[in-house]
């Protein structure tokens, strides 16, 4: 599956200055492959104007499309494109119609909560019913993702993966950048993987300071770096999830270790 929001005249994702949405789910998909880039921010709030904003949401404030896409238990890769934005003005979907599972201050999450058949020709038995598992659950970034908008007292986090896979980069020739200013750039709980692979970037800066966060927004940039801020946090139990186990076997046969490779 290959998520793409092509558009190249100011209107795009609206018309006559009104934004059209079409709130849909994606679950259970092994590669979801995103190829174009990706504000999250909800740039109506936040009247972002610069250029490669625009270039996305248009000349009306429109929020990209991306985010009223809710996802759960997917296996997403960002390939070849970049994700950026505020979190602490995250778009979190359409209040009218459903959120979209995401979370203010971090810049894209992916949760792993949901089972599925495991042979769709087959009857619908409790046999044929199970736990999808953290390895088709997760985020690749094979590209770019630049999220800011976090202070010394509150933290932004780039990516956060709940039992699933947490890639930056896959390789030598596929590789990614991850980038916050203050927070935490990989972010992974409960029984899963982070890998930061060979000649993949992490960068945390301590300061905010964004490429592009356009003349309109007032928040002035900071001049010197501070705060508590980690490229790589891993936490093997934590009491937010409750479904990290095999088949949905309940608490007491979770799933808790946590891999870390570098």
């Amino acid at each position: 599956m290959t998520i793409a929001n092509v558009a190249g005249n100011p209107n795009q994702h609206g018309h006559d200055g009104q934004q059209w949405e079409i709130y849909s789910t994606v679950i259970n998909a092994k590669d979801v492959k995103v190829t174009q880039d990706i504000a999250i921010e909800d740039v109506h709030a936040t009247n972002n104007t610069d250029p490669a904003v625009k270039t996305i949401t248009g000349n009306n404030g429109f929020n990209d499309p991306f985010n009223d896409i809710a996802m759960e238990s997917n296996l997403v890769t960002l390939e070849n494109a970049k994700m950026f934005g505020d979190a602490a003005n995250r778009d979190l979907g359409g209040l009218d119609y459903g959120t979209n599972f995401q979370r203010k201050y971090v810049g894209f999450a992916m949760g792993n909560s949901l089972s599925h058949w495991k042979d769709l020709t087959a009857s619908a038995t409790n046999a044929n019913w199970e736990k999808t598992e953290a390895k088709d659950s997760g985020i690749i970034n094979n590209g770019v993702v630049d999220i800011w908008g976090g202070t010394i007292d509150k933290p932004v986090t780039g990516l956060l993966v709940n039992f699933g896979t947490l890639k930056n980069g896959e390789s030598a020739s596929k590789k990614g950048l991850t980038r916050v200013d203050h927070g935490y750039a990989l972010v992974a709980t409960d029984g899963s993987t982070i890998d930061n692979s060979e000649g993949s970037s992490i960068i945390v800066t301590g300061k905010y300071d964004p490429a592009n966060k356009g003349s309109n927004v007032t928040r002035s940039v900071d001049t010197v770096n501070g705060g508590k801020n980690y490229g790589i946090i891993g936490i093997s139990d934590t009491d937010e999830i409750d479904y990290n186990t095999v088949n949905n076997t309940g608490k007491g046969n979770d799933i808790n270790t946590l891999k870390i490779k570098t």
